[in-house]
């Protein structure tokens, strides 16, 4: 049986970048170790998908706004 010590967190930060710049997500993802422990990545994966819940449904309420939209319309 083949343990993994650590998991990389490479592609979910390639995620992160893709992912609007006020989603609180994104900002929490990126500043992620490079490197995780399974028990790390189990734990911190529940309040990831919450976060990204929250974000998803402010941004459907419209309580959230695009940053290019903010820029223009000041």
């Amino acid at each position: 049986m083949v343990l993994v010590k650590k998991l990389s967190t490479r592609v979910l930060k390639e995620f992160a970048r893709k992912l609007p710049i006020d989603f609180a997500l994104r900002d929490i993802l990126l500043s992620e170790k490079d490197e995780l422990t399974p028990e790390e990545a189990v734990m911190k994966g529940e309040l990831w998908i919450k976060l990204l819940e929250r974000d998803i449904a402010m941004m459907e309420k419209g309580k959230w706004v695009p940053p290019l939209f903010r820029l223009k319309n000041r």
